[in-house]
């Protein structure tokens, strides 16, 4: 019963952090993706200025 439940409370924490690490990742990437669209914006509007 014991070992059954440090079990779950380990995998409890493995899914835990996955998903967290998961977050990150994800934050990550927006963060890249939201950087190029400023940038290719800030490209746009000036090209559409000259």
């Amino acid at each position: 019963m014991r070992n059954n439940n440090s079990e779950k409370f380990y995998n409890g924490i493995e899914t835990i952090f996955l998903y967290s690490c998961n977050i990150c990742i994800f934050k990550q990437i927006f963060k890249i993706i939201f950087n190029l669209i400023q940038y290719h914006e800030k490209i746009l509007l000036n090209s559409l200025l000259l």
